[in-house]
């Protein structure tokens, strides 16, 4: 498919260029997820409730529940009603807080590397292109000065042929007159 589709591989050119700066991303996000299991254990892990203990009871748990609530998979339900049954009034904070600055802003940083890669390969095309039509350019000036140059070298010919010609010219009518008033 890369072969006869320009486009799709262009694409997965400009994703495996954004790789590497997807790892500074990752880490910001593990970071993330670390606080929140830090905080979720520290918040929700002493409880005798055995779901939520299950939860937040330890870092592990912690940080795969946060994980889980970071892609919205079950979150509501299976998460945060649990913690609110619990006792925690207002875990909901808690929870809204982690997913807008964990999947909405470090996704969009994803979102935002890829576009960037995609720019930055759309831009050396454009580059390429550029190139491209100024050699095409710059071989047609060198063309049309080689002409130019044949067409003056022509024209210096013609004018040399036109100054013989008129010097005969003259030469005729000097003869010309000298016939006459001999006679």
């Amino acid at each position: 498919m890369l072969q006869f589709v320009p486009v799709l591989r262009r694409i997965t050119e400009a994703l495996l260029k954004a790789l590497p700066d997807m790892g500074a991303v990752v880490a910001i996000l593990t970071l993330f997820i670390y606080v929140g299991a830090v905080m979720g254990t520290y918040l929700f892990g002493d409880t005798d409730n055995p779901d939520v203990a299950q939860l937040f009871g330890d870092l592990p748990s912690s940080a795969y529940t946060m994980f889980q609530v970071m892609t919205l998979d079950g979150w509501r339900f299976e998460v945060v009603q649990k913690v609110l049954d619990d006792g925690n009034p207002y875990a909901w904070v808690f929870f809204l807080t982690f997913i807008f600055l964990a999947s909405f802003a470090v996704l969009n940083l994803f979102i935002a590397l890829i576009v960037d890669a995609l720019q930055q390969e759309q831009n050396a095309m454009r580059t390429e292109l550029l190139e491209q039509q100024s050699e095409q350019q710059a071989g047609l000036l060198e063309e049309i000065e080689e002409e130019t140059e044949e067409v003056h070298r022509e024209m210096d010919e013609i004018l040399s042929l036109v100054k013989e010609l008129k010097n005969e010219i003259v030469d005729l009518k000097a003869y010309d007159d000298y016939t006459i008033s001999v006679h």
